[in-house]
């Protein structure tokens, strides 16, 4: 919780009752506290219904501060990195913790001078809708410190993805479609950063996408016991398709593995678009075939595929060569 004052704001919060006792709390709340400013930022995003007058905190902040309301979208809170607070931070924050990932990726085009490489910064919910939806400058420091990245990687070959795959995302989503309680992006999202990781990787979207639809699957949704009142339970949603496909799995976990870094999935696909192989590092944006996220599309895509839960290949002593493509994904909030 970081401190005595703030220990006393939460307890302080979870013991309102009304929504004008939100109202005379959030006035208290000191700015210059970066967490306390991110709480009030968000409080003042929630409207009661019209003759409301009860309010239950713990309907709209998880007790372990992991994830909170924005307006009505659940997103990540505090998570386990102290998310909220980091758009406060400054440039040469953003400047340091960027140049941990320039060098990781330096040695890995060390190690891999002929593959193509593209490194994914995947964007968090709650950026998208106040950068992005609602034009909201919070986020600058951070995606100017990421263009600079992006200038320095462009000699070793390297393109970055972003906040450049969504520039346009405003022309066919509104924020109320991240009402739902998960952390992650909506499928439609992740068609998009996939399809700008194939043009990073020097290959063609428009070739790949008579394959993609729709199909209504079972979805679990990962923030749904953060809140009082949600309910853990499959939703059936619609949910990337590859028409056809013949992915074989040919190695590595069933399912994830404890601790989630030992998880990795290989396989083989008959009647892949690109007869090339790919080897993802990445963490629960690609995912588990299952998951049908950037693992799903790209096993869909290329002949042979290869995931491992390294974030960008954070940890070195994991295979990272032999491969034709090489895809650098990260949670943006374990970057920064």
């Amino acid at each position: 919780m970081h401190n005595d004052e703030n220990e006393r704001i939460f307890a302080e919060f979870f013991n309102l009752e009304t929504w004008g006792g939100l109202a005379d709390f959030v006035v208290k709340l000191n700015s210059d506290d970066t967490l306390q400013r991110a709480l009030k930022y968000y409080c003042e995003t929630w409207k009661p219904q019209e003759g409301e007058t009860l309010f239950d905190p713990a309907t709209r902040l998880s007790k372990d501060l992991s994830a909170i309301y924005y307006g009505n979208c659940p997103v990540i809170f505090e998570g386990s990195n102290q998310w909220s607070q980091k758009c406060y931070f400054d440039r040469a924050h953003y400047d340091a913790k960027l140049n941990v990932l320039f060098n990781r990726c330096a040695r890995l085009r060390e190690a891999n001078p002929k593959a193509n490489i593209c490194l994914v910064l995947v964007p968090e919910k709650d950026f998208l809708i106040s950068a992005v939806l609602l034009k909201e400058d919070r986020f600058s420091a951070m995606t100017a410190a990421v263009a600079s990245l992006r200038e320095r990687l462009r000699p070793f070959g390297i393109e970055l993805i972003f906040e450049d795959a969504v520039d346009r995302m405003d022309e066919y989503q509104t924020v109320a479609d991240f009402e739902y309680p998960d952390s992650h992006l909506a499928p439609r999202n992740y068609v998009v950063i996939f399809s700008r990781a194939l043009d990073a990787l020097g290959l063609n979207w428009a070739e790949v996408a008579p394959r993609v639809d729709m199909q209504k699957v079972d979805v679990y949704f990962d923030l749904s016991t953060k809140f009082v009142g949600l309910q853990n339970r499959a939703v059936n949603l619609y949910d990337l398709n590859f028409n056809g496909e013949a992915i074989r799995q040919v190695g590595g976990s069933a399912s994830f593995e404890d601790p989630l870094s030992n998880t990795s999935q290989s396989f083989e696909n008959d009647q892949a678009v690109y007869d090339h192989s790919v080897l993802i590092l990445g963490d629960s944006h690609s995912s588990i075939l299952a998951q049908r996220r950037l693992t799903y599309l790209f096993a869909g895509t290329f002949g042979k595929t290869h995931f491992d839960w390294n974030p960008t290949g954070i940890n070195p002593d994991k295979n990272s060569t032999g491969y034709d493509n090489l895809v650098l994904e990260i949670s943006s909030r374990f970057v920064f």
